[in-house]
């Protein structure tokens, strides 16, 4: 099994939108003001998405920030810390500021070697 990076899920992402809308990589690349190339660094994983080129994407494809970083749905992996990591958040958004900031501090003591 493929071991997956967070650029690598997150270029998944932006290139699944891109297809959908039926877009070639020079086509959005121009929408968002970047070299083709960069564009199809960050779709296979070789490169990050700054929060700039994120800015772009989420006015263009109309998706808020989080989408690119939300892998629920990501049903080809088999991963089980990447759905034990997607249920930690999805429990820690229902929260309020204290209390993620208390969890923080014990998963960090739970994790300390």
């Amino acid at each position: 099994m493929e071991k997956f990076s967070t650029n690598k899920l997150i270029g998944k992402k932006i290139k699944a939108l891109r297809e959908k809308s039926k877009l070639t990589q020079i086509q959005l690349a121009e929408e968002l003001s970047i070299h083709p190339k960069h564009l199809s660094n960050i779709e296979n994983g070789r490169k990050s998405v700054t929060i700039a080129i994120l800015d772009r994407l989420s006015a263009f494809f109309n998706e808020p920030h989080f989408y690119f970083f939300d892998f629920t749905k990501e049903a080809d992996l088999d991963n089980g810390s990447l759905n034990t990591i997607n249920a930690i958040v999805r429990l820690l958004k229902s929260t309020d500021e204290k209390t993620r900031k208390n969890i923080v501090q014990i998963i960090a003591i739970l994790t300390q070697k």
